[in-house]
């Protein structure tokens, strides 16, 4: 019997990850999966063995059914059974895979074994995050509250500057930023989102309600792009809403309208034919 080294684990207050503990994928027996065969699974970090462990197959026929898993773990003697699951291929054979021990039964082609545990299973019964959405989700807020931040002093920039800063590729993105600052300052140039329109002044020059824009916002029929603040082009549009709700037109056949039109034969029909997009109660 091989032992699994057991290390000190700092508490976490986040999930663990699959890459805290130890990953057991098929791919190492998977040419191994006779009856009656055994083998060591090990694992290393640096080309230095860190763990390893035994097991054996058991099945009949030619068929495997299970695998025996012998290992020490935190000074504790552990032997359990993973059922193997076994799938036809097109050309011959089978493809095997684990049975998840635990709850799920899951067919599955990686098992975990996280810290303070003793049982490999799936990553699902583990409750096992992956360390890189752990780092992408905290970028992606450190991201997001950087361009909020530099998007106040400078509304020309755009994401992929901010992250470009952040990750210190910023050379051709300064020169380019403050290319545009100085056009700026030379031309005068009228401020970004100036015209942008108001939802007061967006209802009055389009004659659409207050109770309605909001109706329609709930739909994702309209939407605000900055700070509140509506597009001009979106008058139009706001516009033909009008219309169609004057129509009897409910939200739900404007929506339909409006994601399907494209995939008839005169998406720039005007006015739409209320009999085709009509909803049947």
């Amino acid at each position: 019997m091989k032992k699994i080294n057991s290390a000190h684990w700092s508490w976490y207050l986040k999930k663990y990850t699959v890459e805290d503990g130890y990953i057991l994928p098929i791919k190492f027996i998977s040419s191994n999966l006779l009856p009656g065969n055994s083998g060591q699974i090990s694992w290393k970090s640096n080309e230095s063995l860190i763990a390893s462990m035994e097991y054996s197959v058991l099945g009949s026929d030619k068929l495997s059914t299970a695998i025996r898993l012998s290992y020490i773990i935190n000074r504790h003697s552990v032997e359990c059974e993973i059922r193997l699951i076994a799938t036809p291929l097109p050309w011959g054979g089978h493809r095997y895979w684990f049975q998840c021990p635990l709850n799920c039964k899951r067919k599955v082609a990686n098992l975990y074994l996280p810290p303070n545990d003793f049982y490999f299973a799936c990553r699902r019964c583990h409750h096992l995050t992956y360390r890189s959405s752990q780092h992408n989700g905290a970028c992606d807020r450190v991201l997001k509250q950087a361009g909020l931040e530099l998007f106040r002093e400078d509304p020309y920039l755009i994401t992929r500057d901010t992250e470009a800063l952040i990750n210190e590729k910023n050379k051709s993105h300064i020169h380019r930023m403050g290319s545009d600052k100085a056009r700026r300052f030379d031309s005068n140039l009228p401020v970004p989102h100036a015209e942008y329109l108001t939802k007061k002044e967006l209802c009055q020059r389009s004659s659409l309600p207050p109770d309605k824009l909001k109706l329609l916002t709930d739909f994702h029929l309209i939407t605000p792009d900055f700070d509140g603040k509506y597009r001009p082009k979106l008058l139009g549009w706001a516009k033909k809403l009008v219309y169609l709700l004057d129509h009897g037109w409910e939200p739900t056949e404007i929506k339909l309208w409006a994601s399907g039109r494209f995939r008839t034969d005169n998406p720039r029909q005007w006015p739409p034919d209320h009999d085709v997009w009509k909803i049947k109660s």
